[in-house]
Protein backbone atom coordinates (compact mmCIF):
# COMPACT_ATOMS: atom_id res chain seq x y z
CA UNK A 1 0.00 0.00 0.00
CA UNK A 2 1.47 3.43 -1.16
CA UNK A 3 0.16 6.05 1.32
CA UNK A 4 0.23 9.72 -0.08
CA UNK A 5 -0.20 12.81 1.70
CA UNK A 6 -1.67 15.72 -0.26
CA UNK A 7 -3.90 19.16 0.63
CA UNK A 8 -7.15 19.24 0.25
CA UNK A 9 -9.45 21.73 0.52
CA UNK A 10 -12.06 21.89 3.35
CA UNK A 11 -15.20 24.34 3.58
CA UNK A 12 -15.34 24.97 7.47
CA UNK A 13 -17.15 27.51 9.06
CA UNK A 14 -16.15 30.54 11.83
CA UNK A 15 -17.99 32.80 13.73
CA UNK A 16 -17.31 36.21 14.36
CA UNK A 17 -18.57 37.86 17.00
CA UNK A 18 -20.09 41.59 15.85
CA UNK A 19 -20.71 43.98 18.73
CA UNK A 20 -22.16 42.16 21.76
CA UNK A 21 -24.94 40.76 20.68
CA UNK A 22 -24.77 39.34 17.14
CA UNK A 23 -22.58 36.61 16.11
CA UNK A 24 -22.08 35.89 12.48
CA UNK A 25 -20.95 32.78 10.33
CA UNK A 26 -19.24 32.98 7.28
CA UNK A 27 -17.65 30.31 5.23
CA UNK A 28 -13.72 30.15 4.51
CA UNK A 29 -12.07 27.57 2.66
CA UNK A 30 -9.04 25.84 5.11
CA UNK A 31 -6.33 23.50 3.44
CA UNK A 32 -6.39 20.37 5.42
CA UNK A 33 -3.54 17.67 5.21
CA UNK A 34 -5.13 14.22 4.66
CA UNK A 35 -2.96 10.77 4.43
CA UNK A 36 -4.72 8.39 1.70
CA UNK A 37 -3.54 5.14 -0.06
CA UNK A 38 -3.89 3.53 -3.67
CA UNK A 39 -3.31 0.70 -4.93
CA UNK A 40 -0.34 0.40 -7.21
CA UNK A 41 -0.43 -2.54 -10.22
CA UNK A 42 2.69 -4.70 -9.98
CA UNK A 43 3.99 -7.32 -12.72
CA UNK A 44 4.14 -10.62 -11.44
CA UNK A 45 5.01 -14.03 -12.93
CA UNK A 46 3.89 -17.49 -12.80
CA UNK A 47 4.01 -20.98 -14.55
CA UNK A 48 1.14 -22.78 -16.37
CA UNK A 49 1.63 -25.59 -18.42
CA UNK A 50 0.55 -25.17 -22.41
CA UNK A 51 0.26 -27.82 -24.71
CA UNK A 52 2.99 -28.10 -27.14
CA UNK A 53 3.54 -30.46 -30.38
CA UNK A 54 6.92 -31.99 -30.88
CA UNK A 55 7.64 -33.69 -33.93
CA UNK A 56 10.55 -36.26 -34.07
CA UNK A 57 12.17 -37.24 -37.75
CA UNK A 58 12.73 -41.02 -37.33
CA UNK A 59 13.85 -43.33 -40.30
CA UNK A 60 11.59 -46.82 -41.23
CA UNK A 61 12.57 -49.33 -43.44
CA UNK A 62 9.67 -50.17 -45.63
CA UNK A 63 9.79 -53.44 -47.93
CA UNK A 64 10.10 -53.26 -51.42
CA UNK A 65 7.35 -55.91 -53.00
CA UNK A 66 9.26 -57.79 -56.29
CA UNK A 67 6.83 -59.60 -58.38
CA UNK A 68 9.41 -62.60 -59.08
CA UNK A 69 8.07 -65.94 -60.74
CA UNK A 70 9.14 -68.39 -58.63
CA UNK A 71 7.57 -72.09 -58.09
CA UNK A 72 9.62 -72.70 -54.73
CA UNK A 73 9.02 -68.98 -53.18
CA UNK A 74 6.13 -68.47 -51.63
CA UNK A 75 4.79 -65.35 -50.24
CA UNK A 76 3.40 -66.98 -46.72
CA UNK A 77 6.92 -68.22 -45.87
CA UNK A 78 7.45 -68.56 -41.91
CA UNK A 79 11.06 -69.73 -41.78
CA UNK A 80 12.63 -67.10 -44.58
CA UNK A 81 16.06 -66.57 -43.42
CA UNK A 82 16.67 -69.50 -41.76
CA UNK A 83 18.81 -72.69 -42.41
CA UNK A 84 17.11 -75.43 -44.11
CA UNK A 85 14.06 -73.25 -45.57
CA UNK A 86 13.32 -74.25 -48.48
CA UNK A 87 10.45 -72.17 -49.66
CA UNK A 88 12.63 -68.42 -49.33
CA UNK A 89 16.46 -67.53 -50.02
CA UNK A 90 19.28 -69.13 -50.64
CA UNK A 91 17.99 -72.60 -50.73
CA UNK A 92 15.58 -71.49 -53.61
CA UNK A 93 17.87 -70.25 -55.95
CA UNK A 94 14.89 -68.18 -58.29
CA UNK A 95 13.95 -66.33 -54.67
CA UNK A 96 15.29 -62.86 -54.24
CA UNK A 97 15.93 -61.58 -50.28
CA UNK A 98 13.84 -58.83 -49.10
CA UNK A 99 15.01 -55.45 -49.82
CA UNK A 100 13.53 -52.02 -48.16
CA UNK A 101 13.51 -48.91 -48.84
CA UNK A 102 14.56 -46.28 -46.18
CA UNK A 103 11.87 -43.42 -45.87
CA UNK A 104 12.09 -40.33 -43.12
CA UNK A 105 8.83 -39.98 -40.88
CA UNK A 106 7.68 -37.51 -38.72
CA UNK A 107 6.28 -38.60 -35.06
CA UNK A 108 4.67 -35.96 -33.68
CA UNK A 109 3.42 -36.26 -29.93
CA UNK A 110 1.47 -33.84 -27.93
CA UNK A 111 3.50 -32.63 -24.60
CA UNK A 112 2.97 -30.16 -21.51
CA UNK A 113 5.62 -27.57 -21.22
CA UNK A 114 5.73 -24.95 -18.60
CA UNK A 115 6.09 -21.74 -19.96
CA UNK A 116 6.34 -18.40 -17.95
CA UNK A 117 3.40 -15.52 -17.80
CA UNK A 118 3.31 -12.36 -16.85
CA UNK A 119 0.60 -10.45 -15.72
CA UNK A 120 -0.55 -7.47 -13.83
CA UNK A 121 -1.58 -7.31 -10.50
CA UNK A 122 -3.59 -4.69 -7.69
CA UNK A 123 -1.57 -4.69 -4.63
CA UNK A 124 -1.87 -1.72 -1.66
Amino acid sequence: MEKKIEMRPVEETYSKTIMVDKEVEQPRTVMHMMTRSRQVPSIRQRTVMQLQTVCKKIRKDVPLELDVACPCASASCGCSGKSGCGCSAPVCGCAVAQKFNTVIVDDCNQEEVPREVEYTEMTN
